[in-house]
This record gives C-alpha cells, structure tokens and sequence, in this order.
C-alpha cells in the first residue's frame, strides 16, 4: 500500500493496541511500522525478535533494509531499537505481574501503558476524546482481560460496571503472599444499579468501551473481531425504544399510553440479553455484535424475562396503603407482628386513632418495602442483630422513606429523614 493513510489504517486494524502505542511513543516512522507489523502484531512477539540491540540493528539491515547509511536512516533505527528495549521491559514486567496476580489469587493488574494504548485505540477510531465517566475502570477492564485469557468470558452485572471517575476513591486491602510479606492490594470498586433510562445508558456506555478497549487488545479472538460503537447503540435503543422499555400499549379510551414496565424487570432483562449474547458468542465462536442484535430478536427470551413479568406484575392487587407502603407491621419483625387483641384493637378505634405503616423504632421516620424503582427491599439487611448473604435478590438499601442509601435502617440518623 502506496498510500499513507492506507497503511497507517492497516497497522491501526491488525496490530495490538499496546504495540501500536509503544511505535507511536518511540517516534516509529508509519512506514517502518507497517514493514514491522506486517510480522511482528504483539509486543510478546516483537520483544523476541533478538537477544540484544547489536542483534535488532542486524534484522533490520538484513530483513527491512534499514542501513545506516544517512541521518534519516540511522533516526528510523534509533526509533526501532528504542521500540524494542521498551517492548521487551514491558513483557518481563507483565510476565512477573501475571506470576504475582495467581500466586495471591486476584486479577491481573493492568499496566499503565495497556490501558492508555487500548483507550487511545478506541478514541482514534471513534474520532473523539472519551470523558472519564465513560471510561470503564481499570479494574474492570483488567477483569475482563482476565476472563479471556483464561477463556471463561461472562456478562457482569450492572452493578459491577464502574466508570473511571466512580473509581477514584481507593480502597486497599492487604494479604500474605507465599514468602510470608505482607501485601497491600487495591479492591474492586462496587458500583450502584441505574435507578432511571438516562443512568442506564450510562452504564452499557461504558461496557461498550470496556469490550471495545479488549477488543482493540485481542484482535485474535473471533467474538470480538468487527466489534463497534454502533452495535451497542443499537442495542440500547432497542431496550429503551419503543420494543421494549417505551412501548405503547391501547388505553381505556382508545388513546396510546407508555407501558412504563416495572423498572426492576428492564434491569433484569437487560441482564438477562447480555448474558446470553456473551455466553453465544464465546461458545459458538461468532461475532458479538452478532449475538447481541440476535438475542433483541429471540421472541422466547422477551417473553420468558419481560412480557410475562410485567403482565403479571400488572394484575397483582395494589397494596391499601399505595405501593411503596407496607402492611402494618412492627419493624424487624419480618410481617409478624403481635396484635393488639380485641380489647385492644377496639379501644384504638374507639380513640379515632387511624391505621399507619411501619416506623422506625424511637423516630417517627415512615419506612417503605420496595425503592422508587419498584424493587423490593430485604428485610434482613435493614435488622439489627441479623444479616444477608446477597442471595436474596433484593436491593440492600436503606427503608426510611427516601433515603435509598447503602446503610441499613438501623444506622439511619435518628434526627434526618422524612416521615
């Protein structure tokens, strides 16, 4: 190819990301970088080329005519010897990570130089600069590396997709590695479900960029292969388009009117389409892109995990005290609370006194059962003296009445909050 922007987009297509930024930082010339990748795509690859720097000058010589025989010459095999020391630094490095991450058992950090390559090969091919709310954490995207490498790839919960900018308060822990040191380690960022359609694009906005960002990484592995943008746009217009989330449906008069479906269910239905589009494309060996526009088609999966759901939901008896109330019930007693007896019950009536849900013990802040979204609210989590494993699919929040927060309701301020 002649034409320079010709090979500047071939090495943009078929070389690593991480290759390409280690060319780019050693000044490379675009020719000498086409000539190179031509048969050298990796870094692993490419730090093997020779065993010392008199050895590279001699390929290059002997292999891509690279004489030095001028200023410009000499320059171009300064900038290929530098490319080299640094690609080979670079792989001792990542080979010594790789040993330390399985000998603790924890994922894989990624280098520096890994993630700025993966995300600049993303940005030049959108043509656009990525703000760090769209940008997937490091963490995230070294999980996903993870997964690949040892080929268990998996769809990850909506709450484990955190952005850059979500990521940026640090959290350590430390652990005993196999000599006896000690060891400080950063832990994974636990991020919140979207509680609106604007939070979830936001969400599968950066998923996008984390697969894009593999991708660009993995040009080897088939699911990934013509992965772009456009695909998991399409993908988030159909679950808030009209086919799903923004659906009309006839009302009392005639008239359209929203669906507006439990949101609860659209999360776990999103879910649920992700899943099975990884989970194809990894096992049949076919293109994402191709498994994610084929499950927003598969009519058993909608009606299994959306239709009949929010039909059901929909015929479900409203509550006497509106949705976000509760039956009387005395806090903590998980619905089993003792009644007044007859005597009782009648003396309060007597008094005028009116039925009134829940309240937190010593306040008189209201408490609810399910979040603004509709999702139910666990019990356990909210008790004092007791606690949850995760299992029970329900939001850990806060039950005061629009507080939403990760704390239980025992820890709520007494004198904050509504009633």
């Amino acid at each position: 190819m002649a034409d320079e922007a010709e090979r500047s987009e071939w090495v943009h297509r078929n070389v690593d990301a991480d290759l390409q930024f280690i060319f780019q930082e050693s000044e490379v010339p675009e020719q000498t970088q086409y000539d190179l990748g031509q048969h050298y795509k990796s870094v692993r690859r490419f730090s093997a080329l020779a065993d010392d720097r008199a050895g590279i000058r001699q390929a290059l010589q002997a292999d891509f005519n690279l004489r030095a025989d001028s200023a410009q010459s000499r320059a171009a095999i300064a900038s290929v010897v530098a490319a080299w020391d640094t690609a080979k630094h670079a792989h001792e490095e990542d080979i010594k990570i790789r040993q330390e991450a399985k000998g603790l058992g924890t994922v894989r950090p990624l280098p520096h130089t890994d993630r700025s390559a993966m995300l600049r090969a993303v940005e030049t091919a959108k043509g656009e600069e990525i703000s760090e709310k769209d940008q997937p954490s490091t963490d995230y995207v070294a999980m996903l590396l993870e997964e690949i490498e040892q080929d268990e790839v998996t769809a990850h919960p909506l709450d484990e997709i955190v952005s850059r900018r979500d990521s940026q308060s640090l959290q350590l822990q430390s652990s005993l590695d196999q000599s006896g040191r000690v060891r400080i380690t950063r832990q994974r960022t636990k991020g919140k479900l979207p509680t609106n359609t604007e939070e979830l694009r936001q969400k599968l906005r950066v998923e996008g960029n984390a697969w894009l960002m593999v991708a660009a990484k993995l040009r080897n592995k088939v699911y990934l292969r013509g992965l772009q943008q456009r695909h998991f746009d399409r993908y988030v217009e159909y679950l808030l388009g009209e086919k799903c989330y923004g659906m009309m449906i006839p009302g009392q008069g005639g008239e359209k009117m929203p669906l507006s479906p439990p949101w609860h269910i659209m999360l776990d239905y999103e879910f649920e389409l992700r899943k099975k589009a990884v989970r194809r494309a990894h096992r049949n060996g076919r293109p994402l892109h191709e498994t994610l526009q084929e499950v927003t088609e598969d009519t058993e999966t909608k009606e299994l995990y959306f239709t009949s759901p929010v039909t059901f939901s929909a015929m479900q008896r409203p509550s006497k005290v509106g949705r976000f109330e509760e039956p009387q019930t005395r806090f903590g007693d998980g619905g089993k609370s003792k009644g007044k007896g007859k005597k009782g019950k009648a003396a309060s009536e007597g008094k005028g006194k009116s039925k009134k849900g829940s309240v937190l013990p010593g306040t008189n802040l209201s408490l609810v059962t399910h979040t603004p979204d509709g999702k139910e609210i666990c019990y356990r989590f909210n008790m004092r003296g007791k606690a949850c494993d995760g299992t029970c699919g329900r939001a850990h929040v806060c039950r005061v009445r629009n507080c939403n927060a990760a704390h239980p309701a025992f820890e709520h301020p007494k004198s904050g909050g509504t009633s």
